[in-house]
This record gives structure tokens, C-alpha cells and sequence, in this order.
């Protein structure tokens, strides 16, 4: 059963007036016109900015620290608990921001493996910001809600939020290199890095694992893979937008919804917003086997959004991995990043894997 293409892609360099960017200045203002419009009405707008902010340190054990963030406005405040894994090396040290401490991805090896490159790794919990709980019926009954009640914010910004506030806390350590943090996450975690990465130039390196839709996927494009399941009637494809808008209906903003079951008349898509980031580092990592997450309409989008890395000069700036296997944010995944970091900070050459294509043959569809 062939993929379903419902569009071709937005055009990432029409101007809202119809002109076309030609040049990076002209791209330094269609970048504006992205973030204003597209950004905002994919995932509402972002919280504000905080009037209060204090960071207090609660424990050194061994390699580990633990800081507390009490941050919002004057009246109110939330908290957040930051775990930075520090490596045995000398002076400032880059930094991997992770915000899936809710999950139990980050184990021993690869809290060893990115502190054997000389980095540390930061660990948050961002649903201690907004809950993350299937078809919730009270969304809103959580912290960053009660700080800030009349925010239109969708619970991926809120979440991304909570990363921008743990950078405001990284770059106040005094063993944290603040011209190399890099922002990551798995699933609904690498939707959340990725918006992040996006509105705060901050993180150098952006790295959406198994994202998919609302992260590095495409809403043009659904992957069907019936030979996942046994039943070709009931054929194995990846989330759209009107799956997101039943099971989650407050992760994206609200103006989303008027596309439940149009997606294919959305007018941007999400090389949008991976564009954006340019000309600092993007990278996916995702699996061949992971349908649900859109592999083939998230390669769609990567190939769209390297053409504004091509106009900037960086073209080797924006990469792309996929792995056998599924849904999961493992070791591997994490090394590729690594990669990559190495190769800025250090020379290293980055990885033949990143060389491989991954689906011969196919059509772009921009």
C-alpha cells in the first residue's frame, strides 16, 4: 500500500505578501514572519518571560548535582528540580539538556557516555510544568497554569517553556560552557526540544527523537505500513492531526483544531519550523519500524528544511538518521548527538551514518 501525500509542502520561503526570500536577510525576516504566525498558531503562544527567578543548589553527590528553579511572576511561583551529571574534567563543560526525567530513558550508560565526551547532562521533568496524562479532563490543573491562568499556551509550549528556564539556570553554573548547550527529548519530549531549540537560540544543537507529529514530522504526508500488522484492513500509519487533537486535545493551540481532518490544507508544516533553527545544529534521529512517528513524512520535512540550510551557507548544519527499530530513545540515538557536538567543539568527523539514504527513490513533495 503506497504512503498518502494530502499536499505538497508550503512553500518555507514565500513571504505572507508573496514575495519570495532570496538571501539570508531576507530569510532573517521571514523567520520573524514564521515565529509570529505559523509558531504561534501551531503551538499557541509561548509563556511569558518570568519576573522572578532563583536558583538554589540542594545536593552534591559524587558526579550529581541537584538545583531547585523557583520561577514566574512576583506573586507566584513554580519549581522545577534540575539533576546536572557533571564529568570528571577541568573547567567549563558543555551541556545535553534532557526534559523526559518523567521517563526512564537516561540510565547509567548514557549518563557515562556523555560525560566520557567531557559534557555534562542535565536532567528536568517537564510534566512538573504541565501534566502529562491521556485524554485529560482538567489539562489546565497544574502548576504552570496556576502561575500564569490566562495563557494561551498549548501544553508542548509549556514544556518548552521548562527547558528555557533550565537554560536560564545552566548558564549561571560556573562549570557550564553556555556556547554549547544542546536540547533533546523522545516522542512528545523531542516535540517539546524541538519547539524549544526553536524559540531560544541558546541551544546550539537540537536533536527531535522519534518526534513525529507536532515535532519532526509533516502533516502533508501519512506513512502506511500495513505489513506492521497482520490485517491489511487495518493498516499500521502514523498520528495525524485529528489523533492528537482526540487524545490530546491541549498539547497543540487551540486554532489547530479548526484542521481536525484537513490537514492537508494546513499552510505551513513543520520544515517550518526545523528551519528555524538554522544556522545552528538540527538533528533527527528516528526508526525505520517507528510508523506511528511518520518516518517518511518526517524525512519529507528534513529534506524541505535543508534547503533554507543550503541558502545560509550550513547545509552540513541540519541531519538525519534512521535506525532499525521502533519507538525508543536509546544509547545509539544518543551517541549520534554526541557526534555531532564532537564534530563542532572538537573536529571530530561526523558519522558515515548520517550519509546513508534512507528511502531510495523517493519523491519529494515541495
Amino acid at each position: 500500500m503506497p504512503d498518502k501525500i494530502i499536499g505538497k509542502l508550503p512553500d518555507v520561503f514565500r513571504f505572507n505578501n508573496g514575495k519570495q526570500v532570496v538571501s539570508a536577510a531576507d530569510w532573517e525576516k521571514r523567520r520573524k514572519e514564521i515565529l509570529e504566525g505559523p509558531l504561534a498558531f501551531c503551538y499557541g503562544a509561548m509563556p511569558p518571560e518570568p519576573e522572578y527567578f532563583k536558583l538554589r543548589e540542594l545536593s552534591v553527590t559524587g558526579k550529581l548535582s541537584t538545583y531547585k528553579i523557583i520561577t514566574g511572576t512576583k506573586e507566584k511561583q513554580l519549581s522545577i528540580y534540575l539533576r546536572v551529571y557533571r564529568p570528571n574534567v577541568e573547567g567549563k563543560v558543555p551541556v545535553v539538556l534532557d526534559g523526559d526525567g518523567c521517563w526512564q530513558y537516561i540510565n547509567d550508560d548514557i549518563i557515562g557516555e556523555v560525560n566520557s565526551h567531557g559534557y555534562a547532562l542535565a536532567v528536568f521533568d517537564r510534566t512538573e510544568l504541565v501534566r502529562d496524562i491521556w485524554a485529560d479532563p482538567t489539562p489546565r490543573a497544574c502548576d504552570l497554569y496556576e502561575v500564569y491562568p490566562d495563557i494561551d499556551s498549548g501544553t508542548i509550549a509549556g514544556w518548552a517553556w521548562g527547558f528555557l528556564r533550565c537554560m536560564d539556570a545552566l548558564v549561571q553554573l560556573d562549570y557550564i560552557d553556555r556556547e554549547n548547550i544542546a536540547v533533546t527529548g523522545h516522542s512528545r519530549g523531542g516535540k517539546t526540544a524541538m519547539l524549544a531549540g526553536v524559540v531560544d537560540k541558546r541551544a546550539k544543537y537540537v536533536c527531535a527523537n522519534g518526534s513525529g507529529a507536532g515535532g519532526a514530522g509533516c502533516w502533508h504526508y501519512i506513512t502506511l505500513e500495513p505489513e506492521v500488522w497482520q490485517d491489511a484492513d487495518n493498516p499500521a500509519r502514523s498520528e495525524t492531526l485529528d489523533d492528537m487533537c482526540k487524545n490530546f486535545p491541549n498539547w497543540l493551540g487551540q486554532k489547530m483544531h479548526a484542521y481536525r481532518n484537513r490537514d492537508g490544507e494546513l499552510p505551513f508544516d513543520q520544515h517550518f519550523f526545523k528551519a528555524l533553527v538554522a544556522p545552528r545544529y538540527f538533528l533527527q534521529t528516528e526508526g525505520f519500524a517507528d510508523v506511528w512517528a511518520n518516518s517518511k513524512g518526517t524525512y519529507q520535512t528534513y529534506l524541505a528544511a535543508k534547503e533554507v540550510y543550503k541558502l545560509l551557507g550550513v547545509e552540513d548544519h541540519i541531519l538525519s538518521h534512521f535506525r532499525d527499530g521502533g519507538h525508543y530513545h536509546r544509547l545509539s540515538d544518543f551517541q549520534l548527538l554526541l557526534n555531532v557536538m564532537d564534530h563542532e567543539i572538537k573536529g571530530t568527523p561526523l558519522s558515515a551514518l548520517f550519509c546513508k539514504e534512507p528511502f531510495p527513490g523517493m519523491e519529494k513533495i515541495f
